[in-house]
């Protein structure tokens, strides 16, 4: 939320709107916890938090708790890629092997043309998603290692000719986004979590945004967030993608 919303709550109409409806929501949707908000010109005129925060726990959601929204990812990723068009940074015309020509001796000579447009359109032929050893994958201690990891998951992908001939079809890919994330910090010579950082998030004012599930509180916590490993690290993942951040090698926010 941008740093400048101010909780002013003042439409009482939407006010008593939210309230009365995501008690009903979270009941016929069998939810564990919601929340709706309502921004005008920047201020919140409504804002309202319903059920707990944890599954089977016994705290409520309270109206400053941070929320892991999943995928998100590829809508941030496209922003920061078109805000790095503009600065003539780059073009979604670009190709693979004009971003990245260190990478070409090692991909499948189809790739080499892919452009980054395709990429963003899904429609590079690259397939849908990562292997499961490759989303589950937690072995990462820093960011230098999750960056050498993600840039293996990538070339492992691209070793062999793409799914569809690019261009041709359309397949909703985490794995297209993640190589299109890839080649912006190729030619920016910044992590994609930097680059994150620098073209959506601070332009934004979005001060409390990162990257997977936000680290926990509440009495009992582990310090763990499922799948995905120890917090701090998971605030730094690999896939592009997914903005729910599926693990370190999917990309989420």
């Amino acid at each position: 939320m941008p740093a400048n919303a101010q909780d002013t709550k003042t439409h009482p109409q939407l006010q008593s709107m939210i309230e009365d409806r995501l008690p009903q929501i979270l009941e016929n949707a069998s939810q564990i916890g919601n929340a709706g908000v309502v921004i005008k010109h920047g201020k919140i005129v409504a804002a309202d938090q319903n059920g707990l925060r944890q599954k089977d726990g016994a705290q409520a959601i309270g109206s400053s708790d941070k929320w892991h929204i999943g995928s998100i990812t590829k809508s941030i990723t496209a922003t920061m890629i078109g805000r790095l068009v503009d600065q003539g940074k780059l073009s979604f015309d670009n190709t693979i092997a004009d971003l990245w020509p260190e990478a070409v001796p090692h991909i499948h000579p189809t790739w080499q043309q892919v452009t980054l447009g395709q990429l963003l359109h899904h429609t590079s032929g690259a397939k849908a998603n990562f292997s499961l050893k490759v989303l589950f994958n937690r072995e990462f201690t820093n960011q230098g290692e999750i960056e050498a990891a993600r840039q293996r998951a990538i070339l492992r992908i691209m070793k062999k000719a793409p799914s569809n001939q690019p261009g041709s079809t359309f397949e909703y890919s985490n794995v297209g986004y993640t190589i299109a994330g890839q080649l912006a910090a190729q030619i920016a010579q910044k992590s994609w979590e930097q680059l994150l950082q620098d073209e959506v998030f601070e332009p934004l004012g979005l001060q409390s945004a990162g990257f997977g599930a936000p680290l926990e509180t509440i009495p009992g916590d582990t310090g763990k967030s499922g799948w995905f490993g120890p917090r701090p690290l998971i605030h730094t993942p690999l896939n592009p993608t997914i903005l729910q951040l599926w693990a370190p090698l999917a990309l989420c926010i």
